[in-house]
C-alpha cells in the first residue's frame, strides 16, 4: 500500500518477545508482513533510525543478530522514507507523514485512547488493530475482506487510494462503468496515482444501451457517450486506455487490478454514490463483500 508508518522504537522489543517460528506465521510475521506492504517513516538525519539501532544493540541473545538483518534489509531494500522532520519523536515524525499512522504494539486499547486524545491527528495502533484495522482506519492492509452494511456511510477514497498509490497499472472489469455514478468513481480512483496503462472491460455499446437500457436509451447513450469522452480525454494526456467489451453475454463479478492488487467489488464501481451510501441488492445472493488480495 505504500503508505508512510511511524513506529515506536519498542518494535525491537516486540520482535524480540515474539521470536519467528517454523510454525508459520506468529505475532513478529505478521506485523513485518505489515511493514513491508508499506514504508517506515523516518527524520531526515535518522535519529529515530538510531533509536532503532539501539535498541537492537542492547539485545542479547541468538535473535539480536536476526532483529537487526531485518532493520538492515529494510534500510537496504527502501522500505524507508525520510520525512522534513529533524527530530526522533515519533509523534513529530507522524504529524508531518502524509498518513499519520503510528505503531505503539505492546500498548493495551486503554493506553491507546490516551495516546489518542492527546495526539487527535494521529491514528494510533497497537498489535489487534495493526493486523485488523476496520475500514473507517486509515491504514490498510491485504489481504482484506469487509461486508459493508446498510444505513452507514462510507468514504471512497479513505477504502481505496492507499491501494493504488505509486501504481502504474489499472484493470477495471464493470459492465456498467458507464453508469453515471460509476464514472464519479472512475474518475476519483484513476485519480490516485499517475497512471501509465488503463484497461477496461465492460458491455458493449449495443448491450449495454439496446439491452440493458430498459428503455431509456437516450440516457443511457448520454451515459455511454459521456464515458468515452473521459477515455479519450486520457488517451489524449498520454495514458494508455483500452476499452474492451464481454466475450461473453453474462458477467456478475466486478474486478480491479494493478501491478499488486486485486479487488472484488461489491457490485461495480456504482456500489457506492457521492454521498457514501452502499447500493445493497434485495438479491440474498448479492452479499456487499469487499475483497482485496495481493498478487505475487
Amino acid at each position: 500500500m505504500k503508505q508512510e508508518l511511524t513506529i515506536s522504537p519498542s518494535l525491537v522489543d516486540f520482535l524480540f518477545n515474539n521470536p519467528a517460528t517454523r510454525r508459520g506465521p506468529n505475532r513478529s510475521v505478521k506485523i513485518i508482513n505489515i511493514i513491508e506492504q508499506n514504508k517506515i517513516a523516518v527524520d531526515e538525519k535518522s535519529l529515530i533510525w538510531n533509536e532503532y539501532i539501539s535498541a537492537v544493540d542492547r539485545l542479547s541473545g541468538n535473535d539480536k543478530e536476526e532483529i537487526g538483518e531485518i532493520f538492515s534489509f529494510w534500510l537496504l531494500e527502501g522500505f524507508v522514507n525520510f520525512t522534513n522532520s529533524i527530530t526522533n519523536n515519533i509523534y513529530d515524525i507522524a504529524e508531518k507523514t502524509k498518513d499519520k499512522i503510528l505503531f505503539e504494539l505492546a500498548l493495551s486499547p486503554k493506553e491507546i485512547n490516551k495516546l489518542q486524545k492527546k495526539h487527535y491527528e494521529i491514528e494510533f495502533h497497537n498489535y489487534e488493530t495493526a493486523i485488523n484495522p476496520t475500514l473507517t482506519h486509515k491504514l490498510k492492509n491485504a489481504p482484506y475482506k469487509y461486508t459493508f452494511e446498510e444505513n452507514v456511510l462510507y468514504d471512497f477514497e479513505l477504502i481505496f487510494e492507499p491501494y493504488f498509490r505509486d501504481s502504474k497499472f489499472l484493470k477495471i472489469i464493470d459492465p456498467f462503468i458507464y453508469n453515471e455514478k460509476a464514472v464519479a468513481n472512475f474518475e476519483k480512483l484513476i485519480s490516485f496515482s499517475n497512471f501509465q496503462q488503463i484497461d477496461i472491460v465492460a458491455h458493449s455499446h449495443h448491450n449495454y444501451v439496446k439491452k440493458y437500457s430498459n428503455g431509456k436509451i437516450k440516457e443511457y447513450q448520454s451515459n455511454y457517450d459521456n464515458f468515452l469522452t473521459k477515455v479519450n480525454s486520457l488517451k489524449s494526456s498520454d495514458v494508455i486506455c483500452k476499452l474492451d467489451s464481454f466475450s461473453s453475454k453474462k458477467h456478475f463479478e466486478r474486478y480491479i487490478y494493478t501491478e499488486n492488487i486485486k479487488i472484488k467489488l461489491p457490485g461495480g464501481l456504482d456500489f457506492i454514490d457521492q454521498d457514501g451510501k452502499v447500493n445493497i441488492s434485495n438479491d440474498s445472493n448479492d452479499i456487499p463483500e469487499l475483497e482485496i488480495t495481493v498478487i505475487h
